[in-house]
C-alpha cells in the first residue's frame, strides 16, 4: 500500500492539473478549434487577418480567443468591447506585447508605438502632448494649408498622373517641419521622404499580424542569419538598418543646424537645448521619428483612400463640391477656419477613415493582470488585438459597410464612440494615437482643397476604354490602397491663380 502512495499522489496531482487547466480553458472566450500543444499556430491568419477575424465573429462573437504554443491572443471584434477593455480598463490594458520580428529584430521597439508601458512610455507621451494636443495643433495650421496648396494642388495641375507621389510629399512636409524644422524641397524624394517611406513600409510589413513565423514561434529569433530558411533574419538586419538610418538622418540634420545656429523651431531643437541623459536623447530621437512616421504614413493612406473614393463615387464628389461652392465660392481656397461650415466635407472625411481605416488590425495591446469580461477569463500576459476594420464595417452600425456613404454621418444626431470613425481609427485608451487631431486636420485640408480645385474621374486606356479601379488595400499594419489610376483635371481655368500668390515649392 505504501509503495502505491507516490503513484496515487502523482496521478491525483495530474488529474487535478488537467481539471484546472480544462476549467480555465473553458472560461476563455470562444474561438476556432485548437490543436494539441501548437494551439492555433497553423490556422492563425497570415494575411489581412482583420478579414478572417470578421468572418470568425459570425461564429464566435465579439470577443475571440486564440492560443499559440500556450500564448493567448484575444481578438476584439466590436467597438463596445474595445472601449470597455482598452479604454475604461486602460490601467491594465496599456502595455505592448513583445513582437519578435518588428520589435526585437527590426528594432521598432525603440519607437513610441511599440514602447512597453512604463516610465519611458510616459516620458515620450508627455513630449508629444506638448505638440499634438488640440490647442498646440492649431499653430501648425498655416504650414499645413501652405503645404497642401504648394505640394499637392499646384503639383496636381502640372503632373496629375503622379498624384500618389504628391500626396506622399504633402503628408510628409508638415510633420518634417514639426519634428526637425526641415523644409521639404523638390528633390527630396531621394532623402528624408524616401528614407522614411521605405522604413515605414518595412514597419508595416514587419509588424503585420501573423506575417512572420518568428512571431508565432518566438524562439526562432535566435536562429543565426546564415541558417537555411532564416531569410527573415537576413531581412530583419536590412530593415533594422533602414529604420536606424531614417531616424538618425533627421536627428543629425537638426543637430547640424543647431551647431551652425540656423535651426528653425522644431520638436528636436526645443528639447536638445535641455540637458538630457544619453537614454533620454535616444528616446527623443525616436520620438521625433514617431512624429514623422505617425503623421506621414497614416495621413498619406487616408488621402489616397479619399482619391480612390472620389474616383468610384462621383455623386459624392459632386455633393461635396457643391457645398464648397456655396459656402466659399471659387475666389479663394478653403482653410481650416472653414471646417465647421462644411458639414458634408467633414462627413466625407469621417467616411474615409471608416471605409478604409489606415490601421485596420490595430496595434496589439498586452493585458498586465488577470481580468474577467462577461464571464470570460482574460489571463495576464495575453495579447489583445482590436479588429478596427471589423468595427468600421459592422453591418449593425453601418448598413452597406462596403459602400462609401458620407450621409451616414449627417444622419447621426449624436455621434456615439462606437460609430465615430475618428475614435475607432486611432486606437484606444492610453495608447490612442497622440497625433489624431493633426491627422484628421491634415486629411480634411487635403480633401477640401482638392475638391475645391480638381475633378477626379476614372481614367481611360489607350483605346479609350474606362479603367475600373478596385477598392482594395495592402496587407500590413498600416494599409494603403493598391495602386490605381484616375484622371485629375482642374475645375476652373484660373485655378492656378489661387495658388501662385504663395511661393512655389
Amino acid at each position: 500500500m505504501t509503495s502505491l502512495s507516490p503513484l496515487v499522489a502523482v496521478t491525483l496531482a495530474l488529474l487535478l492539473f488537467l481539471y484546472l487547466r480544462t476549467r480555465n480553458q473553458t472560461s476563455l472566450p470562444p474561438g476556432p478549434p485548437k490543436s494539441f500543444i501548437v494551439g492555433n499556430a497553423f490556422n492563425m491568419p497570415r494575411r489581412k487577418a482583420w478579414m478572417i477575424w470578421s468572418a470568425w465573429k459570425k461564429t464566435y462573437g465579439d470577443i475571440i480567443s486564440l492560443s499559440i504554443f500556450g500564448r493567448n491572443i484575444i481578438v476584439l471584434n466590436s467597438a463596445e468591447v474595445a472601449f470597455e477593455l482598452l479604454h475604461r480598463r486602460s490601467a491594465i490594458y496599456s502595455d505592448r506585447p513583445n513582437l519578435p520580428m518588428g520589435g526585437d529584430l527590426v528594432g521598432w521597439n525603440r519607437g513610441l508605438s511599440l514602447t512597453p508601458y512604463g516610465e519611458q512610455f510616459r516620458f515620450r507621451r508627455k513630449l508629444l502632448h506638448q505638440v499634438f494636443s488640440p490647442r498646440p495643433v492649431v499653430a501648425h495650421f498655416p504650414a499645413l494649408e501652405r503645404n497642401v496648396k504648394n505640394l499637392l494642388i499646384l503639383r496636381l495641375l502640372k503632373t496629375p498622373e503622379r498624384f500618389a507621389d504628391h500626396i506622399r510629399d504633402t503628408a510628409a512636409a508638415t510633420v518634417l517641419g514639426i519634428a526637425y524644422g526641415y523644409v521639404l524641397k523638390d528633390k527630396d524624394n531621394e532623402s528624408f521622404v524616401q528614407k522614411g517611406h521605405e522604413a515605414l513600409g518595412q514597419f508595416s510589413s514587419s509588424t503585420a499580424p501573423g506575417a512572420f513565423l518568428v512571431d508565432i514561434i518566438p524562439i526562432l529569433k535566435y536562429v543565426p542569419a546564415w541558417f537555411p530558411g532564416a531569410e527573415f533574419r537576413r531581412k530583419a538586419a536590412i530593415w533594422r538598418k533602414t529604420a536606424s538610418d531614417a531616424a538618425d538622418s533627421g536627428f543629425a540634420y537638426t543637430n547640424n543646424e543647431l551647431t551652425k545656429g540656423t535651426a528653425p523651431p522644431s520638436f528636436i531643437r526645443e528639447h536638445l537645448s535641455q540637458s538630457l541623459t544619453p537614454e533620454k536623447e535616444n528616446a527623443l530621437k525616436w520620438t521625433a521619428f514617431s512624429i514623422f512616421g505617425g503623421g506621414f504614413d497614416t495621413t498619406s493612406s487616408a488621402i489616397l483612400t479619399f482619391f480612390l473614393a472620389m474616383t468610384l463615387y462621383p455623386e459624392v464628389q459632386a455633393k461635396a463640391q457643391a457645398e464648397i461652392d456655396m459656402v466659399i465660392g471659387n475666389a479663394r481656397l478653403p482653410t481650416m477656419a472653414d471646417r465647421s461650415s462644411l458639414p458634408y466635407v467633414e462627413a466625407l472625411v469621417r467616411e474615409v477613415f471608416r471605409w478604409g481605416p489606415p490601421v485596420p488590425g490595430g496595434v496589439p495591446h498586452r493585458v498586465m493582470k488577470d481580468d474577467i469580461y462577461n464571464g470570460y477569463r482574460i489571463p495576464a500576459g495575453s495579447t489583445v488585438v482590436s479588429n478596427i476594420w471589423g468595427m468600421t464595417h459592422d453591418e449593425q452600425l453601418f448598413p452597406e459597410p462596403d459602400k462609401f456613404i458620407p450621409e451616414r454621418y449627417l444622419e447621426i444626431k449624436e455621434l456615439e464612440p462606437s460609430k465615430d470613425s475618428f475614435q475607432l481609427a486611432f486606437g484606444f485608451g492610453r495608447r490612442v494615437c497622440p497625433g489624431q487631431h493633426f491627422a484628421t486636420a491634415s486629411v480634411f485640408m487635403a480633401t477640401a482643397m482638392t475638391l475645391a480645385t480638381m475633378n477626379i474621374t476614372k481614367a481611360s486606356d489607350k483605346e479609350g476604354k474606362v479603367i475600373e479601379p478596385v477598392a482594395d488595400w495592402h496587407p500590413g499594419t498600416i494599409s494603403h490602397p493598391f495602386p490605381f489610376q484616375c484622371k485629375i483635371t482642374p475645375r476652373f481655368l484660373d485655378i492656378e491663380n489661387l495658388v501662385l500668390p504663395d511661393q512655389v515649392v
